[in-house]
């Protein structure tokens, strides 16, 4: 996955089975957070799918237990939905949300977390011209959650290539004080505070000095 200069946006090709593109978020287990992305797909071929999910990071080098939206084309056109996945044992697994999606077009996703209630309602939500056209919304899910660091979008099926865009990874709580991540203290952990901290890194000259980055 790469930064699409002229676009604006992270790209993503993704070619063989089980291949991962990852986009990092930070939370923690004990805060309740609502975070929100966009996906653009422009190519998906015949008989594949893509996956964008939410993974529990101390659950998933056992058995992957996450939420995604997965989309896929085969004999009945382009199809997708929302639903959990993973291990029976992880908790209870509500019905999934189906739905036809298109290439080329934004869908914005909105997931909330109810840390107390380790409940996640995912929303997908149509753009076309900036005018908000279709919802998807799952319903409520309760698994075990003990937190989640990443979206992740992966490939299922192995000889086909799928690639398209994500854009405005944000990450916000009222829970915690302060992200870690947040540089300009505007209670969000997106690109504005990527671009800090990579003028930081640009400016320390040497990024293997253990004093770099210390103020």
């Amino acid at each position: 996955m790469f930064w699409d200069q002229q676009k604006g946006k992270y790209h993503f090709e993704i070619t063989g089975h089980g291949e991962y593109a990852f986009v990092p978020i930070e939370c923690s287990s004990a805060q309740s957070y609502t975070l929100e992305f966009d996906i653009e797909i422009v190519n998906l071929e015949y008989n594949s799918s893509i996956s964008f999910g939410l993974y529990d990071p101390d659950m998933r080098e056992q058995e992957p237990v996450n939420w995604k939206a997965n989309y896929g084309r085969g004999s009945g056109g382009n199809g997708a939905s929302i639903g959990y996945y993973g291990d029976s044992s992880s908790g209870v697994f509500p019905p999934g949300y189906d739905f036809t999606y298109q290439v080329n077009t934004n869908y914005h996703n909105a997931i909330v977390y109810d840390a107390t209630e380790q409940k996640i309602t995912w929303q997908v939500t149509r753009i076309s011209d900036g005018a908000v056209v279709a919802d998807y919304s799952s319903p409520d899910g309760i698994g075990i959650f003990t937190g989640i660091d990443r979206i992740c979008a992966t490939r299922v099926p192995q000889g086909a290539t799928t690639e398209g865009y994500i854009d405005n990874v944000v990450l916000s709580t009222s829970y915690i004080g302060k992200l870690v991540s947040d540089l300009n203290n505007d209670c969000y952990s997106d690109f504005r505070d990527f671009a800090i901290f990579a003028g930081h890194w640009l400016e320390c000259g040497n990024p293997f000095d253990p004093d770099c980055g210390v103020d």
